[in-house]
């Protein structure tokens, strides 16, 4: 046993006491569930029913402090209650019991207040959770008596001393007390001012309750759909719903008169606040919102509000994206923040998810809130950019600057299974897209771009053509595309010329877009309406004859051209009195290097009819290079001529106006051009990715001269024989 629990005992057995009051400590809260000395408390029984005087000299007292019983609040001295309290000034008894007479406190009478009283404390210097002991003591009301010790008890978390016992306890009384009980102390639930016992109790009962949930303050001309909050307590499973039925009411003061009477069935598991009711207010003004459940018109709440007008009020809004990343791997999620400046006003942000050639890849969703958004996109590429849109589509306070209300950000997505989706022997061609307008459809006369994906396996074949037709063949060639190591995969943007229909022999339409090669197939399909009217508008002089020379020229070049952004070029052509056929391509280059691609990557084939001109666009993008200056020039082939007419000009490279990675769909994929690395290829070498049918023609006239040659050289050598 503790040397304190001894020093203790020796005390109390050398003053024993008087014949008083029979009274004993019967119940003791030393540890309450909360951290809280004003919880604490000591139950006193008196089992005579004997008046005590406390203002007599009756006090209590721990191992630091004694102090003196008195009830503080009501000046009340004594009780012959059979259990009566012993607790801080400050205790919740006070909110939960009805009897206040059996409520007393220790009095600090070394320190006093302001009126000169003695000071209401805690119980000595609170009673410790590990170990302390308490004692009641007589001191008489003349002065100069004797104090005598009436009740000792010790006890740490184990052990209780009591009437020169030691009782062991079988748990802590972490939240609960310690009660004597049929002659032994053990620790259970609390039975303050009642005789002790063990309590079984049972599960509490199921309540319902209900609260308006709407804001003091809400603004006109938005639908409100969240008015109350239901609350089942003490349920076992909230997964179990329940039907609850709520009856509500909405009083307009300035027309004295309720604006709105309703009622609603929602299924509640725990707690449901969704779809409780609904209002929309048409006007600012002062409203009462009251409701109650059906079946129990006792629980009912009500809620003072007021609706502001806030089409009047100015603000500057603005809107912007916080995308957690830049590039992505399938299946991962793009996910990403509205950052909205001010979230004080209702507002709706829309947001949906495009594609580079504005092609809504997701539907456009409309949000109430700023939480993170997600999608999962799905892909069958290598690799694909998105830009994620967002608008502020609506804003309940006059917005000033409506300007930065919409904001884009682009991300890439790869897909690192596309290359182990196809056998590693088997070849195969596909058509990946084919990019159009934004009405997603093609003039004849204009060239189109597709995208095109050619995996070479373990096959001798390396040509794939591409083309377009309808019931016959609609694009003015036939484009080669050469892929010329096996098992390496290809993706190429192709432009696929349309001819210019300017005899109407084609009708409006679906066409076709074809892929066929090492013996594989694909096919797309599109529309085609409407002429490209300046390929077939013609001018004739007043005389009948022309007089116009062909001619070309550069219409429209920008100064400065961005690094790894694409940038378009304006060749205006005039024809002469004949009809011409014209291939024409461009790239920048500096020196023997060329720095936009292969250097006909962008080579078009088209027909111009006599006496009219044509503008042709003429795309290229710089992928890498350094700032500065450089040579752009255009090549013109008429009619299959040997020699090609050019333009040349000089422009500007700058540098890329942000570090964010960017994906050119234009260029060719370096996978397969490890050593023959076509962006940095010299401009006098000539690497085949496609042949027009025009560049066949000149090879096979080539052929047939060195054929004929030879018949007459063998002709005139047998004539000499």
């Amino acid at each position: 046993m503790k040397l304190k629990l001894l020093l203790a005992i020796q005390i109390f057995v050398f003053i024993s006491p008087i014949a008083l009051a029979d009274l004993s400590i019967n119940e003791v809260m030393y540890n309450p569930e909360s951290y809280d000395a004003d919880a604490e408390w000591v139950e006193i029984y008196n089992p005579d029913n004997e008046y005590v005087d406390f203002f007599d000299g009756w006090f209590i007292a721990d191992d630091k402090y004694e102090q003196q019983i008195q009830d503080y609040s009501a000046y009340i001295n004594g009780t012959n209650a059979t259990y009566f309290i012993i607790a801080s000034c400050y205790s919740s008894f006070y909110d939960t019991f009805d009897n206040i007479d059996v409520i007393f406190n220790p009095m600090d009478w070394t320190h006093f207040d302001e009126f000169g009283d003695p000071r209401c404390d805690r119980i000595g210097n609170n009673l410790k959770n590990t170990e302390d002991y308490i004692e009641i003591w007589y001191c008489g009301a003349g002065a100069g008596e004797d104090c005598n010790l009436t009740d000792f008890f010790w006890y740490n978390s184990t052990e209780v001393y009591h009437n020169d016992m030691i009782y062991e306890l079988d748990e802590e009384a972490n939240g609960k007390s310690l009660q004597f009980i049929d002659g032994y102390w053990i620790v259970a639930d609390p039975t303050p001012g009642q005789p002790n016992e063990i309590i079984e109790l049972g599960p509490p009962e199921k309540e319902i309750y209900l609260k308006v949930y709407a804001d003091v303050f809400l603004f006109d001309q938005i639908n409100y759909t969240k008015l109350f909050k239901i609350q089942i307590k003490n349920k076992n499973n909230c997964s179990d719903k329940e039907n609850v039925t709520v009856i509500y009411d909405i009083y307009d003061y300035w027309l004295e008169d309720y604006i709105k009477e309703s009622n609603f069935t929602v299924e509640v598991g725990c707690s449901k606040t969704a779809d409780t009711g609904s209002i929309y207010f048409e006007y600012a003004g002062n409203y009462t919102v009251c409701g109650y459940l059906e079946n129990n018109t006792n629980m009912s709440d009500c809620l003072d509000i007021e609706v502001i007008d806030t089409s009047t009020i100015p603000c500057n809004l603005s809107l912007g994206i916080n995308a957690t990343q830049e590039i992505y791997s399938t299946p991962e999620s793009i996910k990403f923040i509205p950052l909205l400046s001010d979230t004080t006003y209702p507002y709706k942000i829309t947001y949906w998810f495009e594609d580079l050639f504005g092609n809504i890849a997701r539907k456009k969703i409309t949000t109430l809130n700023t939480n993170r958004k997600s999608w999962k996109p799905k892909i069958d590429e290598s690799d694909k950019v998105f830009l994620i849109r967002t608008n502020l589509s609506f804003i309940s306070c006059n917005d000033t600057n409506p300007s930065d209300d919409s904001s884009e950000q682009q991300v890439i997505v790869k897909n690192p299974q596309y290359f182990n989706n196809t056998p590693h022997n088997e070849s195969y061609v596909k058509i990946v897209e084919v990019k159009l307008g934004s009405d997603n459809k093609a003039k004849f006369g204009e060239a189109i771009d597709v995208k095109v994906n050619i995996y070479r396996g373990d096959t001798s074949k390396y040509s794939t053509s591409l083309w377009a037709e309808g019931s016959t063949k609609v694009s003015s060639k036939t484009s080669k595309i050469h892929t010329l190591t096996k098992f390496t995969n290809y993706t190429f943007t192709i432009p696929v010329q349309l001819k210019p229909n300017c005899n109407e022999r084609y009708d409006d339409g679906s066409y076709d877009i074809k892929l066929e090669g090492l013996d594989s197939s694909d096919s797309a399909s599109f529309t085609i309406e409407g002429i490209t009217s300046s390929l077939c508008d013609k001018t004739t002089s007043s005389s009948g004859s022309s007089s116009q020379k062909f001619s070309y020229n550069i219409f429209s070049l920008p100064d400065e051209i961005e690094i790894g952004k694409e940038f378009t070029a304006k060749v205006k052509i005039t024809s002469d009195s004949e009809e011409h056929i014209l291939d024409i391509w461009s790239y920048v280059y500096r020196g023997s290097k060329c720095y936009s691609g292969e250097r006909e990557e962008n080579a078009q084939t088209i027909t111009l009819p006599g006496d009219s001109s044509v503008i042709v666009d003429l795309k290229n993008t710089v992928i890498e290079a350094k700032p500065g200056s450089y040579k752009f020039k255009v090549k013109i082939i008429k009619d299959n001529q040997k020699t090609p007419k050019e333009l040349t000009e000089i422009i500007t490279l700058k540098a890329p106006l942000t570090a964010s990675t960017s994906v050119s769909e234009t260029n060719i994929n370096q996978q397969g051009f490890s050593s023959d690395n076509i962006l940095g290829q010299t401009c006098s070498e000539k690497v085949t990715v496609y042949e027009s049918s025009s560049e066949k023609t000149k090879k096979l006239v080539i052929w047939m001269l060195f054929g004929a040659m030879f018949l007459v050289n063998a002709f005139l050598t047998w004539k000499k024989i």
